[in-house]
C-alpha cells in the first residue's frame, strides 16, 4: 500500500510539472491567482461531505465517489502551490509533507509521547497550548483567519473569548439587543433606507453577532445552521422554477 501511494503521488507530481511547462493556463498561475481556486475546491469538498452526511440524497456509492473526486481536486491545488514554490526557491512538496507529518507528531504527545488524553476535549485543549508555544503567539486569536465565513468566524471568536475569561453579554442582554436591532432594521426597510449605509451595516453586524452568540450558547453551530437553511431555500427555489417552467 505504501509503495502504491508513493507511486501515485509521484505520478501526480510529474503531471503538475508537465502542465507547468506545456499548458499556457497552468504555466501562468501564481499563488495569488490560484488562491480563489483553492477556496472553491475546499468548498466543493465541503459540500460533498455534507451531501454524504445527509439522508435521502441518492445512492451512497455515488456520493462517496463524488467526495473522492473533490478531494482529488483539492489535492492538486496543494501540488500546484508546492511546485510553484519550488520553482521560486521557497520550499518543495517533500518539505510540505515532512512538515505536516512532524507537526502532527508534535501535536499528539498522547500518541507519540508520554502525555495522556482521555477525551477529545483534552486533545483540543492541549493542541491549542502546543500551537501557541510553537508559533510564539501571545494572542489565542492570531491563528484564526479573517477569511473564514463570517458566522463561523464569530462563533470561533466567541468561544475563544469565553475560554479566555472575557466577560460577554448575558443571554437576556443578547436577546434584548437582537430585538432592538431587528426593530431598527425593520424601520429602515419600511422607510426604504439604503441597506449599505454604515449605520445599517453596523446594526446588521451586531444583530448577527448576537444571534451567533445565542446559537453557540445553545450548542448550535450558526454557520452550519444557516448553511442548512440555505440548502433548503435552494431546493425550494429549484422546485418553484421547475413548476413554473413551460
Amino acid at each position: 500500500m505504501k509503495t502504491e501511494t508513493a507511486a501515485e503521488f509521484a505520478r501526480l507530481d510529474e503531471l503538475v510539472r508537465i502542465l507547468r511547462v506545456r499548458c499556457p493556463w497552468d504555466r501562468s498561475q501564481t499563488h495569488v491567482t490560484l488562491a480563489p481556486h483553492l477556496l472553491e475546491e475546499a468548498y466543493e469538498a465541503f459540500d460533498a461531505i455534507a451531501e454524504l452526511g445527509a439522508e435521502g440524497r441518492g445512492e451512497r456509492a455515488d456520493l462517496v465517489a463524488h467526495l473522492a473526486e473533490e478531494l482529488g481536486d483539492l489535492l492538486i491545488q496543494v501540488f500546484l502551490h508546492s511546485v510553484i514554490a519550488e520553482e521560486e526557491g521557497f520550499f518543495t512538496l517533500v518539505e510540505v509533507v515532512r512538515g505536516i507529518h512532524d507537526k502532527m507528531v508534535r501535536r499528539h504527545p498522547h500518541v507519540f509521547g508520554d502525555a495522556t488524553a482521555e477525551t477529545p476535549e483534552e486533545v483540543a485543549s492541549r493542541w491549542e497550548v502546543l500551537k501557541g508555544k510553537e508559533k510564539g503567539r501571545a494572542s489565542g486569536t492570531a491563528s484564526i483567519p479573517d477569511a473564514m465565513p463570517a458566522l463561523a468566524l464569530c462563533a470561533k471568536l466567541l468561544r475563544k473569548a469565553r475560554s479566555s475569561g472575557m466577560s460577554l453579554p448575558s443571554v437576556t442582554e443578547r436577546r434584548s439587543l437582537a430585538s432592538v436591532h431587528l426593530d431598527r432594521l425593520a424601520a429602515a426597510a419600511s422607510a426604504g433606507e439604503a441597506p449599505l449605509q454604515d449605520k445599517q451595516e453596523r446594526t446588521v453586524g451586531e444583530l448577527l453577532l448576537a444571534v451567533a452568540d445565542l446559537a453557540v450558547r445553545s450548542g448550535v453551530d450558526p454557520e452550519a445552521a444557516l448553511r442548512a437553511e440555505a440548502r433548503r431555500l435552494r431546493r425550494d427555489v429549484e422546485e418553484r422554477q421547475l413548476r413554473s417552467a413551460p
